[in-house]
């Protein structure tokens, strides 16, 4: 395995753990992240934190507010020598999480995202993000040094910023770049997560603007994923060598259309570094680290497909991994 050059950037990519009550983190969401926050990273991203008034994706999902938890959670990344990170998220009102890895009805899930998204009025989406402003603010205030959008897996801002979903596409592209530039401060990165396939592959074959249309706007770093939560989670969490090796070809492509933009490439990424890739690709890592904290300094011991870490689907409550002790 060869290790990413020095100029590559190492981030630690979201996941929603589930060490929360009533949203509200607890000490092993603390540890987890102070665990993993070291040996030359250079980011550990929160993950999938609910914004005011925004729903979450399952009742576990951690929602960011003032309380001296989360200003501790900031510091002990930072202490551990990375940037504290957040990625904010939001879904809506009876969203439910498919507990299936694949749906048997891909293009009938299509529909009912556009179903959905054709519901979503323009004064809702002014009050997301008005909420979105809000948990910046509080989450610049709490120490986090990254902010993370998250529009993918066919959450909230995935659908109203896709022109394929959502009529109001325009709008939601202005109201992302005015909160951009007017909530946050200069010294503050930025990054979006985005999803360059659904996973409905009749869908997915036609073609579409959405992929220039994000890119155009101007995030520190634009994180590629792929897969729709309730469509295709084997896309979200790739194991399959095929799979990621496709993944890692469709972001090397898109950081070669966009050679001014800085991206992370995610999905077992580490395992691919030896491939020919663009300098403008930096290295997300999840599962990785999760299985093993101090897989950075000992990359043969990662992530075994153990599947446990996936315990929304498996019924459970948290966050586990077969590795574990």
């Amino acid at each position: 395995m060869e290790l990413p050059s020095t100029d590559r950037r190492i981030f630690f990519l979201a996941v929603n753990t589930g060490y929360t009550k009533n949203g509200i983190p607890d000490r092993r969401f603390l540890e987890f992240y102070a665990e993993r926050s070291g040996n030359g990273l250079h980011c550990a991203i929160v993950g999938n934190v609910a914004i005011p008034n925004g729903h979450g994706t399952n009742v576990n999902t951690p929602k960011i507010e003032k309380l001296k938890i989360w200003k501790e959670i900031a510091e002990a990344i930072s202490d551990k020598g990375a940037l504290p990170g957040i990625q904010l998220s939001a879904t809506w009102l009876g969203y439910s999480g498919n507990k299936r890895f694949i749906s048997k009805t891909p293009e009938e899930e299509i529909s009912n995202y556009k179903r959905i998204a054709s519901n979503f009025e323009q004064a809702h989406i002014r009050a997301q993000y008005r909420s979105l402003e809000e948990a910046t603010k509080t989450a610049i205030d709490c120490g986090f040094k990254h902010i993370q959008l998250h529009a993918a897996h066919g959450y909230f801002f995935n659908l109203i910023l896709d022109s394929r979903f959502s009529k109001h596409h325009q709008l939601a592209s202005e109201l992302t770049q005015h909160w951009l530039g007017n909530t946050i401060p200069d010294g503050i990165e930025t990054s979006i997560r985005i999803s360059t396939l659904t996973g409905a592959h009749q869908f997915d074959s036609i073609e579409s603007s959405f992929i220039e249309d994000l890119t155009s706007i101007p995030f520190d770093y634009h994180d590629i994923s792929e897969g729709f939560y309730n469509i295709d989670k084997k896309l979200i969490y790739p194991s399959l060598n095929e799979i990621l090796a496709a993944r890692i070809e469709r972001t090397k492509n898109i950081a070669l259309r966009n050679p001014n933009n800085s991206f992370i490439a995610s999905g077992k990424s580490f395992a691919l570094t030896s491939t020919e890739m663009p300098k403008n690709v930096h290295i997300g890592t999840c599962r990785d680290l999760i299985a093993n904290p101090n897989f950075l300094q000992d990359q043969h011991n990662g992530c075994k497909n153990k599947m446990k870490c996936h315990y929304y689907s498996r019924g459970k409550s948290t966050i586990t991994c077969g590795l574990w002790k």
